[in-house]
């Protein structure tokens, strides 16, 4: 379904990576809370997973909220696996407008992988092996509740001891849901 993702959104993150600053909603982007979790294969594919915990809420007077992720088969400097903790800087729903004014955040998830909903954050490391702090984007999209729910995040760290990792797929297990503001 979404096969061909990978390359391309590694090409947009590395044009975007000297100059990641996503600090304002543009008109795609709506404000929205966002929360979930799932698993999904390593980047390393050797039967490994990778999980993804995450609440962001980006409806009140400032954006709150976190993320988790591991991808403990990635084999990242002294091992250890990839391990991140990370502040939420912007949580949105995107929509495609018919004049292309988007952010440049829902611009690269929507077209990449056709998300409909946005992450951006500022990680903190936790695997010792690979300390330091960086920059990253999730982007999700909702596919509905139950078992057969095909919900779906890819994740591109673009700065830091990580940069450079990509991941996504389908998820199983947790679920992923767009609340909008109220």
């Amino acid at each position: 379904m979404r096969n061909s993702y990978k390359k391309g959104l590694m090409v947009v993150m590395t044009l975007i990576a000297g100059a990641f600053v996503i600090t304002s909603i543009g008109p795609c982007a709506v404000p929205t809370k966002i929360t979930g979790s799932g698993t999904i294969p390593s980047a390393v594919y050797n039967g490994g997973k990778a999980h993804l915990s995450f609440n962001g809420d980006n409806c009140g007077e400032e954006v709150q909220g976190q993320a988790q992720y591991q991808d403990k088969a990635a084999g990242v400097k002294q091992g250890g696996g990839l391990k991140l903790h990370a502040e939420i800087t912007e949580a949105v729903d995107c929509i495609e407008f018919p004049n292309g004014d988007e952010s440049l955040l829902c611009e690269l998830c929507f077209a990449l992988v056709g998300s409909e909903s946005a992450l951006a954050f500022n990680y903190t490391s936790t695997n010792p092996n690979s300390p330091g702090d960086g920059t990253g984007v999730v982007c999700l999209s909702d596919g509905g509740e139950g078992n057969d729910a095909e919900d779906f995040f890819a994740i591109g760290l673009l700065t830091g001891p990580y940069a450079g990792y990509i991941n996504g797929g389908l998820t199983s297990g947790g679920n992923i849901q767009s609340h909008g503001c109220n």
